[in-house]
């Protein structure tokens, strides 16, 4: 894949997130009825499977923080085959925290270093800064010492000699 090309572009995005509110939305009217209650578990089994294949597809399950993903999408399947507690948005809780993750990855990607290592080189940066802020003072206030023991030490002029 480019590395420039995002891991999910905003379209597919919009894509996934509205269609796990239908699927969320489909869950919560087959939840009210007790007869209907079986369907709610298919359609939890597909959308875990479907959500998990496309995130797949899409490579948002590879690379640093997989990890994250991948248990975002086991709980939210999991909470979807709970009854009653199908009624919550799980699936499109999931997707979008899964979509969230797979941005910050993303952009962790394109700028090409850790974020905490690159607040850690800026803090490093600011020190090393300071410091040499720090030494131009002392050699300036240095320079006024030798330059006042040069004049105190220096022979007196010829106007204070004559006189």
């Amino acid at each position: 894949m480019d590395e420039s090309k995002p891991t999910i572009s905003n379209v597919t995005a919009g894509i996934m997130i509205g269609l796990a509110l239908i699927v969320d939305g489909v869950q919560f009217l087959l939840t009210l009825s007790v007869l209907l209650l079986p369907l709610t578990f298919l359609l939890s089994f597909l959308a875990a499977a479907g959500f998990g294949v496309w995130f797949f597809l899409l490579g948002a399950y590879s690379g640093k923080g997989a990890e994250k993903r991948v248990l975002t999408s086991l709980v939210s399947a999991v909470a979807e085959f709970l009854p009653v507690i199908n009624a919550i948005p799980a699936v499109t809780l999931g997707v979008v925290i899964n979509i969230a993750l797979s941005k910050v990855k993303d952009i962790e990607k394109k700028a090409g270093v850790n974020p905490k290592a690159r607040a850690r080189s800026l803090g490093q940066n600011r020190i090393a800064a300071q410091q040499a802020s720090r030494a131009r003072r002392a050699d300036a206030a240095r320079e006024q010492r030798e330059d006042a023991e040069a004049q105190k030490h220096a022979p007196a002029s010829k106007e204070h000699e004559t006189t």
